[in-house]
């Protein structure tokens, strides 16, 4: 008889990234909490569930796991911070939607800290892209504070960061089975916020090819231009460039 591990959790509660529907997300929850509490000490599956409340939009809820995470594993390790920076990434657009930007500017700056927590543990792609991008929607909320100097200061620094990552192999070395697709779709962010749209273009388009029919990939390709980065050029003045001004046709095909 096969002894149950909290792989097999992972993989029955992994087919909502397949389907990406309210159903499938309410299933995998419901599967990642019991999991937890069968296994509390396999930090993949809290790291699952706070990636199913992110996508549920319940804010409130992830940090709590998080802290409760943060203080039952000696060493939190890249996914979890990676999941955490991206829960202040969210409730900064949430915030910048509704104007709100000196409190968005907050959460950008501690998403932006997880994101090179993250970093110093790997040097890899996903922290970094990351990292930059928020960093970037932070140059945007101080353009729309009035804050041009320091705006136009961050943007400098981005796009030096960004030609630098570009460049570094180590930067780019594969370490889990996704990352063929994720490292195209974060060529592709890179090049779209240094504003090459024909080149990020392309690399989106390896990125959806990679994914084939898994709609859970195409989606968060979507929701980052379409929720934070188009909204921040906007901001910044910048008109957006061929396809990826629309990012639902482009990656949903709707």
């Amino acid at each position: 008889m096969k002894i149950r591990t909290h792989l097999d959790v992972l993989k029955q509660a992994s087919v909502w990234r397949d389907e990406n529907s309210v159903p499938a997300r309410k299933t995998a929850h419901d599967l990642l909490v019991s999991g937890l509490k069968e296994f509390p000490e396999a930090l993949p599956i809290g790291d699952e569930l706070v990636l199913v409340l992110k996508k549920e939009k319940r804010i409130d809820d992830a940090i709590v796991l998080l802290e409760q995470l943060n203080r039952r594993f000696r060493q939190i390790g890249e996914e979890t911070l990676c999941r955490w920076a991206s829960i202040h990434k969210l409730r900064a657009m949430e915030r910048m939607g509704s104007k709100a930007y000196a409190q968005a500017i907050m959460d950008c700056e501690e998403s932006e800290k997880f994101c090179a927590r993250a970093y110093e543990q790997h040097h890899s792609f996903y922290p970094r892209i990351n990292e930059l991008s928020v960093r970037f929607l932070r140059a945007a909320l101080l353009e729309a504070l009035q804050h041009s100097e320091e705006s136009l200061a961050l943007l400098a620094l981005v796009d030096a960061d960004l030609r630098k990552m570009l460049a570094d192999p180590i930067v780019w070395t594969p370490r889990k089975s996704d990352d063929e697709i994720w490292s195209r779709a974060t060529r592709g962010e890179a090049l779209f916020l240094l504003r090459r749209w024909d080149e990020a273009e392309s690399a989106y388009g390896e990125a959806i090819r990679g994914a084939g029919d898994k709609k859970f990939y195409s989606d968060c390709m979507a929701d980052q231009l379409e929720k934070m980065l188009n909204p921040a050029m906007n901001l910044l003045g910048i008109p957006i460039g061929g396809k990826l001004a629309n990012p639902n046709d482009f990656f949903r095909r709707s």
